[in-house]
């Protein structure tokens, strides 16, 4: 947040994203907005993915989604020739 605020002292944050494992901690983007008075959420690579509940379980794949951003962009990357 410091880093930012260093380098675009015109533009606020409004808003944290959270990813990795380390984004599932229990509490930590309610504890990051009350001490920054920042928004802060957990990030879901797969908030526009559409997938058939059927076959995969909605609440596992929301469970997961922090820790799979990197993959997820891997996985939409055209292939190389």
């Amino acid at each position: 947040i410091d880093l930012y605020s260093t380098n675009y002292p015109d533009t606020p944050l409004s808003k944290l994203i959270l990813s990795g494992g380390g984004a599932r901690v229990a509490g930590l983007d309610h504890f990051l907005k009350e001490e920054t008075g920042i928004q802060a959420e957990l990030f879901n690579p797969f908030a526009k993915v559409e997938f058939d509940p059927k076959k995969i379980d909605s609440a596992y794949l929301q469970y997961l989604a922090p820790e799979m951003a990197i993959a997820t962009g891997l996985a939409i990357r055209p292939p190389e020739l």
